[in-house]
């Protein structure tokens, strides 16, 4: 199986609100498979709300969509033969 991976979308960013800052990362892919017709998207979306938001923050929050895109993608390829 061979995938060429395009990135469409690879972003982290806060939003400070009244209580809390919510850290956000957006992830969007097409996957084009070379045992499949057409591109597979895998698009993810993680937040996370905290008092402070410091390095280990930003981290944290991308390692979970990072998580979360993984998933997803697995989800979407064909099975291993």
């Amino acid at each position: 199986l061979v995938i060429d991976a395009h990135i469409k979308q690879f972003w982290a960013w806060i939003h400070p609100g009244f209580w809390a800052i919510t850290v956000h990362t957006d992830i969007a892919t097409d996957l084009d498979l070379s045992t499949a017709a057409g591109v597979v998207p895998v698009v993810v979306h993680v937040q996370d709300a905290r008092a402070l938001v410091t390095d280990s923050a930003w981290l944290e929050t991308i390692d979970k969509a990072l998580q979360a895109y993984r998933q997803e993608a697995m989800q979407k390829l064909p099975p291993a033969k």
